[in-house]
């Protein structure tokens, strides 16, 4: 259950600073967010499609021009 609040809480995080948030790996998406840091099948698939892989929200916040630095 711990798990899940996480993942809506980051989901809520990225929404409110503008980003679109998607269940699916598409052409459309830009970045995945692993906080895990697991190379799942999903991260490996991103890798393939050229997608940006973070493993850090503030990471990807900041190098997006949504954080601050």
């Amino acid at each position: 259950m711990h798990h899940i609040r996480m993942e809506l809480w980051l989901q809520q995080i990225l929404m409110q600073n503008g980003f679109d948030v998607k269940d699916n790996l598409t052409k459309d998406v830009n970045y995945l967010l692993n906080e895990s840091g697991i190379e799942s099948a999903k991260t490996q698939k991103a890798h393939t499609m050229g997608i940006t892989v973070y493993n850090n929200i503030k990471q990807l916040l900041t190098e997006n021009n949504h954080g601050t630095t």
